[in-house]
């Protein structure tokens, strides 16, 4: 009989512990799980933040043969200087000549191509205008969104000059 009670509570001593592994389970599961979501917001946040910057650099280089003639310099220079990786030399004298900058997104009827257009409107009442082509994916995600929101198929991409 004795045996009995013994055999009773080494199986309730057996339980506990695999109840107590499958918590440390279920802990491990739950903590991988956690890594993963968070890498994979990093890398949505890097990868956004890559294609602003290219972006950048193609609206920058659309602006740069206008803003190049105006104030007399190379467009190497102007690039840099929009994508403030230049001497910031030029800041003064560009905010003398330039009124405003206006950059938007459209798309055709069947949504692509999409058309970035670049708009330089100088001080002195003239303007300059350039156009390319992007691919959906080559858009930085806020003005993604508003394409997608937008019915007029045209939206305003948040852009300005150094200052």
């Amino acid at each position: 009989m004795s045996n009995n009670a013994g055999d009773v509570k080494n199986s309730v001593e057996v339980s506990n512990y695999d109840l107590f592994s499958n918590l440390w389970l279920i802990i491990g599961i739950a903590g991988s799980i956690g890594i993963l979501v968070v890498l994979v917001i990093l890398f949505v946040k890097w990868s956004n933040s890559e294609i602003t910057k290219e972006f950048d650099k193609r609206v920058s280089k659309m602006l740069s043969t206008s803003l190049a003639s105006k104030l007399n310099t190379s467009e190497s220079d102007i690039i840099a200087l929009l994508t403030r990786t230049g001497s910031s030399e030029l800041i003064p004298k560009m905010k003398t000549l330039v009124d405003s900058v206006n950059v938007t997104a459209s798309r055709s009827a069947g949504g692509k191509p999409l058309e970035v257009t670049a708009t330089l409107k100088y001080k002195d009442g003239t303007s300059s205008s350039a156009r390319s082509i992007f691919s959906f994916d080559d858009l930085p995600e806020k003005v993604r969104e508003d394409l997608i929101r937008s019915e007029g198929n045209i939206v305003k991409c948040s852009w300005s000059l150094p200052s």
